[in-house]
């Protein structure tokens, strides 16, 4: 009898910009060591989204935007590493997370179920 694998397809985010990032390690990590039929899948254009505006937030909205909102729409969990920055989170992962729920985001939901989204932030160092 075979059996059918499903595959899921996860995102990965590294809240660091800095090339030798030990939060990048980490993810490069997970993702060689990610269980059969889960594909992990890195988002590095975090530093290409634009700061969030919701007069931007249209129907064609900025490339990296709609890139970033389709890597995260199908998931079941989104993983993000990254240093702590200021006893906060990096400027670039807040601007990431204020995207996935800006305005738009939550009037198209309010018409069908919500799901919920997982989203574990790796607080690291650089």
């Amino acid at each position: 009898m075979n059996r059918r694998v499903s595959r899921t397809c996860e995102p990965t985010a590294c809240g660091s910009l800095q090339a030798p990032s030990g939060n990048l390690a980490l993810l490069r990590a997970v993702s060689r060591n990610a269980p059969s039929g889960v594909e992990v899948v890195p988002f590095d254009r975090l530093a290409d989204l634009p700061f969030f505006n919701p007069d931007l937030d249209t129907g064609d909205g900025p490339p990296a935007v709609d890139e970033w909102r389709r890597a995260v729409a199908g998931a079941n969990a989104l993983l993000i590493a990254s240093p702590e920055y200021g006893h906060s989170l990096p400027g670039v992962v807040k601007n990431g997370i204020d995207w996935l729920i800006g305005p738009a985001e939550l009037i198209a939901r309010s018409s069908r179920s919500l799901r919920l989204l997982s989203i574990l932030i790796v607080a690291g160092w650089d």
